[in-house]
Order: structure tokens, then sequence, then C-alpha cells
């Protein structure tokens, strides 16, 4: 994918270079936006070219209701007639040339099950908070109950570890995480008997955000392989989530 992008880039650059800029319209720019393109994308092809006219604010309004986000709201506002930059427009470019935007802080609730030793599974709860420190890491805390028969018969998990997040599209997020962390288990798991017993872990797991709206979206997974050790016992499992996403 970012092969492909860089060369993109290097095709749009050599036309400008040939051919000179290319003047831009409000509605090219809605265009690229529902087309799919990535915010990224849409950002160098504005900086690489020049527009008919400077926005007016209905053009600004129309923009935003099309979809297009405030960081190309921003770059566009920065540009004027033939690509002239106002002096005030100076903090608006440093905004426009950052990353692609990310949310501070995202907060997961939803269904999962484990599925213990390849032969039994236990399901409940998984809640997860995670905090992006910029485009692309972030660090996620990760709890989960999850009952065989009762909620005096199941296990609790605690699980933090970062997480790598990758922003191609507005649309869909696919991130990779590793987890550290431990367990309580109750008895009639993992050959517990009598009271309780705690364990550590450890295990790395993939997923998928698909966007629903600015604040929301739907989590297809995270599948994750964790490495459990209970009562001297290493235990090998699997855990698959899927829930909603609210993000800030």
């Amino acid at each position: 994918m970012k092969g492909v992008y860089f060369l993109l880039v290097c095709l749009i650059a050599f036309s400008v270079g040939v051919y000179g800029q290319e003047e831009l319209a409000i509605d090219d720019i809605i265009d690229m936006v529902q087309a799919g393109l990535s915010d990224s994308f849409v950002l160098q092809k504005i900086r690489i070219s020049t527009l008919e006219y400077p926005p007016t604010v209905e053009d600004l309004v129309e923009l935003r209701r099309a979809g297009v986000s405030e960081r190309i709201i921003l770059a566009l506002m920065g540009v004027g007639y033939k690509g002239r930059l106002s002096s005030a427009s100076q903090s608006q470019t440093r905004y426009a040339n950052e990353d692609m935007p990310h949310p501070d802080y995202e907060l997961f609730g939803g269904y999962s099950a484990f599925f213990l030793d390849g032969s039994q599974d236990v399901r409940g709860w998984n809640i997860t908070s995670t905090n992006h420190f910029n485009n692309l890491v972030g660090f996620t805390i990760d709890g989960g109950g999850y009952y065989n028969g009762g909620f005096n018969q199941g296990m609790y998990t605690f699980f933090a570890g970062p997480q790598f997040s990758f922003r191609y599209t507005k649309w869909v997020t696919p991130y990779i995480r590793a987890l550290g962390g431990g367990t309580w288990v109750q008895p009639g798991l993992f050959g517990v008997t009598t009271g309780s017993e705690f364990g550590y872990g450890y295990g790395a797991g993939f997923g998928v955000d698909v966007r629903i709206n600015e604040g929301l979206a739907i989590r297809v997974g995270p599948v994750d392989f964790i490495s459990l050790r209970v009562l001297g016992v290493n235990h090998d499992q699997i855990r698959a989530s899927f829930g909603i996403v609210r993000r800030w």
C-alpha cells in the first residue's frame, strides 16, 4: 500500500513539473474525499496544486457537509488564488503537514470468548481503553470476564501493552498489539479445584475497526493469541472479541 501511494505521489509530482501546477476547484476536493482517497493523499495534492479562488464561507460549509475533514479544510484556507499563502495561514499549513488525524482516546466494549486449550470455551465481556500518542502508536489497557456456568466459576483477565494502528483510509483501521498481564481463575478452570488462583500471561493480537461516524466504529476482533501460566502449567489460548468503539 505504501508503495502504491509513493508511486501515485511521484506521478503527480512529475505531471506538475511537466505541465505546471493544476488548479483545483472545491468540487475536485469533494470528489477525491468521496472516492475514498486518504487525507494524506488529498493534502499532498493540495500542496502541489493551486485553487481557482480562495474558499468562501459557503464553500467551507459545503466541504464539511460533504465529509471533508477539518485538516483538509484548514489546508485549503491556507492556500489562496494561484497558491499564495498569507502570513496568518502559517499555523494552518503546519497543521495540514501533520500525519492523518487520529483519535486521542478510544473505549471499546463488547462480547468476547476464550477458547481454552483448544477444547473448551468460556464467554463473557471485554473492555479496552487506548490512549493514542500519535498516528501510529498507542497504549492499551485491556480487561475481561469469562464464565463457566456461573459467576462463581470463571476467570478475569488484566492486560496492557502497545498498539500500532495503520490509518490508510478514514473508514477502515487495522491494528496489531502486544499484551502482558495476568488472570484470576476461580474453581473449574485450568485445574483449579478450591479457592482461586492468580496467573500471568502474555500475547499478541490483531483486529480491524470499521468507521460508523467520527465518534463511533465497529471493532471486528481483536483476535488475541495468549499464553497463560496457572498452577505452574502453560496454557496457550485464543481469544476473540466483537463490539463498539467510542472515539474522542
